[in-house]
């Protein structure tokens, strides 16, 4: 039960991750589109000026509104889209900040290669560890149904004492009775319910090893995406920063050879447009690489340690003191699991046939009309 509720943690801290994300990029979308339109609106203003002064003609001011009102639309769109992703937040989350979201600095350290990352996920990965424990527990369910193969020995010890009355209410004296039963029991057949029991069991324990093989290839489709994706961001990001730069140098360029009459306004305007999408490229990319870190994190079932997110269970209320580390410590606990399953193989290995032990020590009163003798 703790495994599958770590897992159920790891993956919706990761759903939280990616919904805050989200929120943080589509603020920025939103800020880039007001740029844009600001642009605009300045061109805007320098058009109209200079087709009052005869510099251009009309249709260059028809130009310049219908590009002005595609940024009004742009803006609108992006906080659409900001909306859907807050939707998406508190689906998640539960509740809407108060306060402004804090940018993410995800600093942390990975490992130092796609293999480590594997290696460290295969031995530690909660759904891996709870799939195990699965296993662990039909082994022992089929153990116990082999049990019923076997002889059945009970062995019953009754002990009886009471006071002995006559008829004239005369005490007679105390009546003791001790009696042993040794009861051999040995179901040759029981209507094939112990055979069905067994093969029900086996089929069980087939099917956990079936599912520890998928959750192992999730795990490892898992590493292998959030890692390639990790690597290929950082690669991303490096020639989008110099794109991005690239358009701004060629906006001023062409900026000011449309004053003195070298650009035409569709040039400044697609230059303009191509800022805003080249902004927008590169942001998209920078929080893809840092969700691709988180992705690791997660595909490794580290997301609730990096972060520093306790688990509460029962077991957690029952220690020692609130403020006391107590979970969180993955691999630690996986290797208690294991140690506990290893001694419980052990007692039953240890255990007679002797399957039930009875022991009845009966004190009753003997009343006026039952009388037993000495």
């Amino acid at each position: 039960a703790f495994f599958e509720l770590y897992n159920l943690a790891e993956e919706t801290a990761m759903k939280a991750t990616e919904a805050y994300l989200n929120v943080l990029l589509y603020q920025k979308y939103v800020e880039f589109a007001k740029q844009n339109l600001q642009s605009h609106e300045k061109m805007y203003d320098q058009i109209e000026m200079r087709s009052l002064l005869g510099a251009d003609d009309q249709s260059a001011l028809s130009q310049m509104k219908g590009r002005l009102n595609l940024a009004l639309s742009n803006v609108e769109s992006e906080k659409n889209n900001l909306q859907d992703k807050w939707t998406e937040y508190v689906q998640i989350v539960g509740t809407r900040p108060k306060d402004k979201l804090e940018d993410v600095n995800a600093d942390f350290v990975l490992p130092a290669s796609y293999q480590e990352a594997l290696d460290f996920a295969l031995a530690n990965h909660p759904a891996l560890a709870r799939s195990k424990a699965d296993i662990e527990q039909f082994k022992l369910q089929k153990r116990a149904s082999k049990s019923f193969f076997y002889p059945r020995i009970d062995l019953e010890l009754k002990s009886d004492w009471s006071d002995a009355y006559n008829d004239g209410l005369l005490n007679l004296g105390r009546s003791n009775q001790q009696t042993a039963f040794i009861r051999f029991n040995y179901n040759f057949y029981n209507g094939g319910a112990d055979k069905a029991r067994m093969e029900k069991d086996q089929f069980l324990r087939q099917g956990a090893d079936e599912h520890l093989e998928l959750q192992r290839r999730r795990v490892e489709a898992d590493v292998a995406f959030a890692w390639h994706t990790y690597q290929s961001s950082a690669k991303r990001m490096k020639h989008l920063q110099d794109y991005v730069d690239a358009t701004k140098e060629t906006s001023k360029s062409y900026l000011q050879q449309f004053q003195i009459g070298e650009r035409t306004l569709l040039d400044l305007l697609n230059t303009e447009n191509e800022i805003f999408d080249a902004q927008k490229e590169f942001l998209k990319v920078k929080y893809q690489h840092i969700l691709a870190k988180y992705r690791v994190l997660a595909s490794m079932g580290l997301m609730l340690r990096k972060n520093k997110i306790k688990v509460f269970t029962d077991e957690y209320y029952r220690a020692n003191d609130m403020n006391e580390e107590y979970v969180n410590h993955l691999p630690e606990k996986n290797q208690e699991h294991q140690e506990r399953e290893r001694d419980k193989r052990d007692s039953s290995d240890d255990m007679t046939e002797m399957r039930f032990f009875k022991m009845n020590n009966n004190l009753r009163p003997v009343s006026s009309n039952r009388r037993e003798s000495m």
